[in-house]
């Protein structure tokens, strides 16, 4: 090879060795820094110097970065940057040690990691990584307080603050609202903290919290905290993305609070704020609030008085003096109302004249304390205050107090007393006493007197009438005295007693009292006296005493008394229980008997009576009056007597009354009976149906009834005797009731004149043989009676049976027991009858249900009494089946029942449920198959089940007699259940099934229960051949849903070798998705192809990634060359499917409104919200994880909101969330945000997610201040300049116009208009202020309307209208004085006087003159 070129090296070098010494260093000199906690901050910029060094190659290069390790957008940082050590533009030092350093600057907005690389030139590389956090920051916190009323609370009042030389507490307008304006809120209050700084450290906030003027916290807040109920403090929530810091201050108990902030970063950036306490209220460093009250305390008021000498609880005989005491922290005077109403009588009364006792009648009522100089402080606590007001004058008071602090806090219950002041007792003139109808009424002159005397029965009734014109009176106090000389015996000397309110009657407005007593006569006390009472008013002051001495009233009530008797009786007998009294008492009344006699009755009367006279008495006999022969006086004792003759029953009464009106005490003899007359005795028998007669006795079959009467006047149930046997078939005795005591029982007789009848019943069956015998009160004797013979049997034959002769074997089939017969064979019944015997017997043999024709019945057989054989009670006969020779058509299967008849024709029947089987015929079989896909050399071949049918006949067939054998595969037989069914009695058709793989054989054999064998049946052989392919998916679970990317899964489908084709699987995928607009597509999900597998006898479908988010659904069939198909898939669970969904939800939840909530978001501001708020969510799955908030709180469902989901076919899962209207009912501004989490732990803000739900509801007008105009306003100018301050706190002005009207309201002049943007434009620019001029005019009218953007449903808004009336604009003065009515008349009236004046003065002189002349 020739040598083409010649290399030639001058100078090489070789180095293996990194740039050491690498150092970096921040020059805090330079760019002033200071480090704090191992973080150096730094303020416009960071210097920093890199040093590094290599003694082989030397430095080609270095490379630095600085990397934000903070996930803030405002921290920028800068990649990899080249610093050229060999270029002469490069700003480097060669130190003296070989070194060279380079400085470069970080400006401000930076807070991460500085690392740099040196490199030589051999392009060996050192790095140095700094991890030390430098800062470079120069921008200032900006920190926004707010403050937001909690749950339903708001704030209620801006007041001045209290001052040691004011404490006013008055209104502040909101222009006028500065660092003197008190907050008043009535509930808890959050105070915002949000901040924006990148650099923020919490420990470097100083918070301050004041309550009271007492410090309750003041520090950093690393935590939450919680101080004692008055306070709670979140701890800072920090967005580094966004350098946004928050933390809330919830004052939550009363009181008055100040919250003081102060913060600079670390960079010595001082923190600036703005509040929203007021528009201008913002500053740097150090924030302090306004003074901020919660009051949620209601006020309570106490009234006392001095005098609370008290009587019937409302009343006072002396003047009082009420002290008032109210208790609140925001009191002030203005927003209390104390009334009082005061009366005497039916007028109202000044209660400012009653503390001067003059008591002026007016028309309204009181109502002062209104002002500060109204009250009293409590100097030891400031929160209560005092007030008095007296009460002197005699009047009714009504009294009420009335409260609300500055918080809107009413009284719990507003006070309310009412009460009388009364010092005057009730007026003599105006008492009266007034007295019950007397009956009789005489006078009597005593010394000169004249006495008047009434006189009373029983009592006299007083009414005794008061009047209190103030108060009313309480009660009455009366006193009865005894006249002299009266009787001292029973007449009362004196009784005094006093009627309380309870027992008087108020008319005249209740000013008028009634009341009354009684003076009730007893046989221990009786009046004769006079009355005289005092009456006491409510207020407890009693009047002069009212008196009627010359009125005697006389009660008497004493009775006359008597007493009766009769000659002895020959016998006396209890009325109530017809017994006989051994001793009989005759003067003795009430002893209900009854006396007998055989002779006449004497009767003798006597009366014991002061006052008697004979004509007052009445005597009668049975109600005709009757006179004794003759009256017999012995003092106050008269006796007669009277005689009562021939038969019959007799009552004797007598009354007396006497001329004091006193009545004696009626009598009322006993019952007085002559009788001599005999009984008669007859027996009539109700059941008259006899059965059979045998000989004298009846037969019957149900109860029998008897019914006794017995004619006579004294008739007495004891002395009926009955006699009654009974006994049963065998001659027995029968326990029946005991007859002889019924009939002798005086309850069992019912009565009819002198008839008595008795009815007995014999309910028991029995033989029974009755006689009677009875005698009457006189012992009269009923003629002999002839027994009766007769037989009750109400019961059926009981106890049946029946008995079978020996057959070939005997078997029980369910609870059903047969007997099985090949020959004729023998049947034996039998019954018993306890009372009759049984007569004869009726017998069946019936074929049982559904049996073959081949068998025969009998029916309806008879046994006659001559057959029938009895012992005893017990009674037997027999017969045989079939009645004559067995033969093919009169076989038998089925069961035997008879009818055994007794003497009074009751039947019972036995129906054995025993079956007789006589049988003597031999069964057949048949046996088929479906259709086998193929028969080849006698071999039958099933690609799937055999079924077989088993066809049998049989009279008497059992299905578990049948022996069906199965051999498969050549091993040993197995039994075979077959499902039979019937195909009529005779044919049985079974059947059943070969499912598994495999060569089969079948044999039957059956032989009947009464031992008949059929032929044994064979079958050739069958076999069974089935195969189906197996489906089975990995990486796929059903119903999950999945977030992974990328996300797919493999379908594999296997069979045996050569048994499957890729054409004859089907997989098929569908996806529910949905696109931007939320409009859902259902698609089929193109596949890959099948692919072989390396085994050769499985396929698969591999799918990569499922890109798009959606419900998706996934079948698959498949089918092997057999034909056997199959559609369900095996998961990695190990369970099968035929279909598997599951969703892929890469993006979450969207968000989205019904129209109504739109168009509510749409105008921002409203007036009401008059529906539900509707917000729904949008996911593949359904949400179960879910919040929704309203001004950062999170709302309770169920109370605040309701949510529901829906989910149909083609779409995705909605729930829905209906925030109620209710919650939106108070002013103010609303946020709502849902927050949720999807089934695979995605979070969703509604917020974050582009919907804004956020609007203000406003039901306050604007408000708007003027300045240079006012009705009546006359202006000397050739304009008038007006400026108008309109606001709407809270709201947003919309309109704002200014026009000149005539008086009937037609607008003539439009002197300003401003709408929308324009308005908020002018108002800006213009100090919120709205200037325009009314032109010259006399007496107009300018309206002026102001309206706001909160639309009500009707399409209006808040609007403020003003008119001011008879505007003057002009230049001219005496257009000004004219308008000035009151002076322009009053000068024209001064005019005219004066003039008519001056005429007068003239006319004066003028008559003067003449009269001069005439003298």
């Amino acid at each position: 090879m020739a040598v083409l070129d010649v290399l030639t090296i001058y100078d090489l070098k070789i180095d293996k060795g990194n740039p050491t010494d690498l150092q970096m260093e921040y020059l805090t000199e330079e760019a002033p820094a200071a480090w704090k906690d191992s973080v150096l901050y730094g303020k416009d910029e960071i210097a920093v110097r890199l040093t590094a060094k290599d003694t082989m190659s030397g430095l080609k290069g270095l490379y630095y970065q600085y990397k934000s390790n903070v996930i803030s957008t405002s921290s920028q940082g800068k990649d990899w940057t080249k610093v050229d050590l060999i270029s002469d533009k490069i700003e480097k030092v060669d130190n003296e040690d070989g070194s060279i350093s380079y400085v470069f600057r970080i400006p401000a907005q930076f807070r991460g990691n500085v690392s740099f690389k040196a490199v030589d030139q051999a392009n060996r590389v050192t790095e140095y990584w700094d991890d030390r956090t430098v800062v470079a920051d120069n921008r200032n916190p900006q920190a926004i307080i707010s403050y937001t009323a909690q749950g339903g609370s708001c704030l209620v009042a801006k007041v001045t603050k209290d001052t040691e030389e004011s404490q006013e507490r008055a209104d502040v307008p909101e222009e006028q609202v500065d660092e003197n304006t008190r907050f008043i809120y009535d509930g808890a209050v959050t105070a915002s903290v949000d901040m924006t700084e990148a650099n923020f450290e919490a420990e470097d906030v100083v918070l301050t919290v004041w309550k009271d003027g007492t410090e309750i916290w003041n520090g950093a807040v690393a935590e939450a905290q919680k101080i004692a109920n008055d306070c709670e403090i979140s701890e800072w929530t920090v967005n580094k993305e966004n350098d946004k810091e928050s933390l809330t201050i919830q004052l939550l108990a009363d009181g008055d609070y100040q919250i003081g902030i102060s913060y600079k970063d670390r960079s010595d950036n001082k923190m600036h704020y703005v509040s929203g306490e007021y528009e201008q209220k913002e500053g740097e460093a150090v924030y302090q609030s306004n003074i901020i009250t919660i009051d949620t305390t209601n006020p309570e008021v106490e009234v006392s008085y001095d005098n609370n000498t008290v009587v019937n609880q409302h009343y006072y005989n002396a003047g009082r003096v009420a002290i008032i005491k109210v208790t609140d922290r925001n009191f002030r005077p203005f927003e209390t109302d104390w009334k009082i109403t005061a009366k005497n009588g039916d007028s109202v009364i000044d209660p400012k004249t009653v503390e001067n006792g003059n008591a002026n009648v007016v028309d309204d009522t009181y109502s002062e304390l209104k002002n500060w100089s109204d009250w009293t402080q409590d100097p030891q606590d400031p929160s209560v205050w005092y007030a008095k007001v007296p009460f002197e004058q005699d009047a009714f008071y009504n009294v009420s107090f009335a409260c609300r602090d500055l918080a809107g806090h009413a009284l719990k219950a507003d006070y309310a007393d009412a009460f009388v002041v009364d010092t005057t007792k009730a007026p003599l003139e105006k008492m009266k006493i007034s007295y019950s109808e007397e009956l009789h009424t005489w006078q009597k002159v005593v010394q000169a007197i004249t006495f008047g005397y009434f006189s009373y029965k029983d009592q006299v009734t007083v009414t005794l009438t008061a009047e209190d014109e103030m108060s009313g009176i309480d009660y009455i106090t009366w006193t009865y005295k005894r006249e002299n000389g009266a009787s001292t015996t029973k007449n009362v000397s004196e009784r005094t007693e006093t009627i309380t309110r309870d027992q008087i009657t108020y008319s005249k407005r209740g000013k008028q009292a009634v009341a009354g007593f009684t003076l009730k006569a007893t046989d221990a006390e009786q009046f004769r006296g006079a009355v005289s009472f005092t009456a006491t008013d409510m207020a407890g002051n009693t009047s002069e005493i009212k008196a009627d001495a010359q009125r005697i009233n006389i009660v008497d009530n004493i009775s006359p008394e008597r007493t009766v008797s009769y000659s002895p009786a020959k016998q006396v007998v209890d009325a109530a229980t017809g017994l006989q009294k051994t001793s009989y008492q005759y003067e003795q009344e009430g002893t209900d008997s009854v006396l007998y006699y055989d002779r006449d009755v004497t009767v003798t009367f006597r009366i014991e009576e002061a006052n008697f006279y004979t004509e007052d008495v009445i005597i009668a006999v049975n109600g005709e009056k009757r006179v004794p022969d003759q009256w017999i006086q012995n003092g106050d004792v008269w006796t007669g007597t009277m005689t009562l003759s021939g038969d019959g029953d007799y009552y004797v009464t007598m009354d007396d009354t006497d001329r004091s009106d006193n009545k004696m005490h009626s009598y009322r003899s006993e019952k007085i009976v002559i009788d001599t007359t005999a009984p008669v005795i007859q027996v009539t028998y109700g059941n008259q149906d006899v059965k059979r007669t045998e000989g004298s006795r009846l037969y019957f079959d149900r109860t029998q009834t008897a019914t006794i009467r017995i004619t006579e006047h004294n008739f007495r149930a004891d002395d009926v005797t009955a006699e009654v046997t009974a006994v049963d078939v065998t001659g027995r005795n029968v326990a029946v009731a005991d007859y002889a005591a019924y009939l002798s029982n005086r309850g069992n007789w019912k009565k009819d004149g002198d008839v008595y009848t008795a009815t007995i019943t014999y309910p028991v069956d029995a033989n029974y043989t009755f006689d009677i015998s009875y005698h009457d009160l006189a012992l009269n004797e009923a003629a002999d009676y002839t027994p009766d013979l007769f037989t009750v049997d109400q019961t059926v034959p009981d106890n049946l049976s029946i008995s079978y002769s020996e057959g070939v074997q005997q078997q029980r089939i369910g609870v059903t027991p047969f007997r099985y017969y090949n020959q004729m064979m023998t049947v034996t019944i039998a019954g018993e009858d306890a009372t009759s015997g049984i007569e004869h017997f009726v017998y069946n043999y019936r074929n049982a249900s559904g049996v073959s024709a081949v068998n025969a019945q009998l029916l309806e057989a008879a046994i006659e009494k001559a057959e029938v054989i009895q012992n005893g009670r017990l009674f037997t006969a027999r017969f045989t089946i079939p009645e004559y020779v067995l033969q093919g058509r009169n076989q038998f299967n089925g069961t035997v029942d008879f009818e055994a008849y007794d003497y009074s024709d009751n039947k019972s029947g036995l129906n054995d449920s025993e079956r007789i089987v006589v049988d003597n015929l031999v069964p057949t079989v048949s046996v088929t198959y479906n259709d086998p896909v193929r028969e080849v050399n006698g071999i039958a071949y099933y690609a799937g089940d055999i079924d077989a049918t088993v066809e049998i006949h049989e009279a008497n067939f059992y299905a578990e007699d049948v022996q069906i054998s199965v051999e498969k595969d050549g091993q040993s037989g197995y039994g075979i259940n077959a499902n039979w069914t019937e195909n009529s009695a005779d044919v049985h058709t079974g059947t059943f099934r070969l499912s598994e793989d495999g060569d089969y054989l079948l044999t039957v054999n059956y032989t009947d229960r009464s031992g008949n064998r059929m032929e044994s049946y064979t079958s050739g052989q069958l076999t069974i051949d089935t195969q189906h392919p197996g489906i089975y998916v990995s990486g796929l679970q059903a119903d999950s849903a999945n977030k992974e990317e990328p996300y797919g899964f493999t379908l594999t489908v296997s069979d045996s070798a050569d048994n499957l084709l890729a054409g004859d699987i089907a997989p098929v995928l569908t996806a529910v998705t949905c696109d931007e607009s939320g409009n859902y597509t259902t698609q089929e999900v193109e596949l890959p192809a099948p692919e072989m597998t390396e085994n050769q006898q499985s396929y698969q479908i591999q799918v990569e990634n499922l890109e798009a988010d959606g419900i998706y659904t996934l079948s698959c069939k498949a089918k092997d060359m057999a034909d056997q198909e199959y559609d369900r898939m095996t998961l990695e669970d190990g369970q099968e499917y035929e279909t598997v969904t599951f969703s892929v939800n890469r993006n979450g939840s969207t968000f989205r409104v019904d129209e109504d909530t739109a168009d509510l978001l749409d105008q921002y501001y409203v007036y009401q919200v008059p529906q539900d708020v509707v917000i729904e969510e949008i996911n593949t799955d359904p949400i179960e994880h879910y919040a929704v908030k309203m001004n950062g709180k999170v709302l309770t469902e169920g109370i605040d909101y309701t949510t529901n989901v829906t989910s149909a076919d083609g779409t995705w899962s909605v729930r829905t969330y209906s925030v109620k209207k209710e919650l939106f009912a108070e002013e103010g501004e609303y946020h709502l945000v849902v927050e949720s989490v999807d089934k695979t732990d995605t979070a969703a803000y509604s917020d974050i997610k582009n919907l804004k739900l956020a609007f203000v509801v406003d039901q306050t007008a604007p408000v708007v201040v003027f300045s240079g105009l006012e009705s009546g306003g006359r202006y000397e100018a050739q304009e008038q300049t007006v400026t108008a301050v309109p606001t709407d706190d809270g709201g947003k002005l919309k309109t704002f116009q200014a026009v000149v009207t005539d008086k009937k309201g037609e607008q003539k002049e439009t002197l300003i208009t401003l709408k929308g943007d324009e308005l908020e434009t002018y108002l800006a620019e213009h100090d919120g202020r709205i200037s325009f001029e009314i032109p010259e005019g006399l007496e107009q009218q300018v309206t002026v309307s102001c309206s706001d953007h909160a639309v009500k449903e009707d399409g209006s808004t808040n609007t403020y209208d003003q008119t001011f009336d008879n505007v003057t604009v002009s230049t001219s003065k005496m257009i000004i004085f004219f308008a000035n009515k009151p002076l322009f008349y009053g000068v024209i009236l001064v005019c005219c006087a004066a003039a008519a004046g001056v005429i007068g003065f003239v006319i004066w002189k003028k008559k003067k003159k003449v009269k001069k002349e005439e003298a």
